[in-house]
This record gives C-alpha cells, sequence and structure tokens, in this order.
C-alpha cells in the first residue's frame, strides 16, 4: 500500500489529481509552492504559512507537527505538458 491509498483510507474527502504521489518528509522540507495534505485538505504553502520561532520552531499553517517529530506528507504532482 503507498501513501495515497493509506491517507485516502484515512480520509474519503481528499480527492488528489491523477498521477500525485505522496512523500512524508520532515516540516524543515517544506518550501514556499509546496503542496502538502494538512487537515484533509490540498494546501498550496504560501510566504506567510510558513513561520519560524524560538518557542515553537517551525510551524506550517499554525501546526508545528510535534515540534517536527510529525512527518508533513507532502504532494508532488506530475506536471501537465
Amino acid at each position: 500500500m503507498d501513501l495515497v491509498e493509506k491517507y485516502l483510507g484515512e480520509s474519503k474527502n481528499v480527492n488528489l489529481p491523477k498521477g500525485a504521489k505522496v512523500t512524508q518528509v520532515n516540516i524543515s522540507k517544506i518550501g514556499i509552492g509546496d503542496t502538502v495534505l494538512h487537515n484533509n485538505k490540498l494546501m498550496t504553502v504560501g510566504k506567510n504559512d510558513i513561520k519560524k520561532s524560538s518557542f515553537m520552531g517551525i510551524t506550517l499553517f499554525g501546526d508545528s507537527y510535534s515540534l517536527g517529530n510529525k512527518l508533513v506528507n507532502k504532494v508532488i504532482l506530475k506536471k501537465m505538458n
């Protein structure tokens, strides 16, 4: 079972585009323009969505992902020609 099937098994509300791949990465590897699955939604990361603080570390959409111990589901979309 790949990560797409695993994630969709947990939430049937997410419609991923055809050919999309899901990888799990540390929050520090997420950048502006990346697409992630966050709270059962497919979201594109903007410059105001990533914040760094000395107390919580890196946050994405206000979530620290357990201070970096929980992996982020990053979606890699297939480029269309």
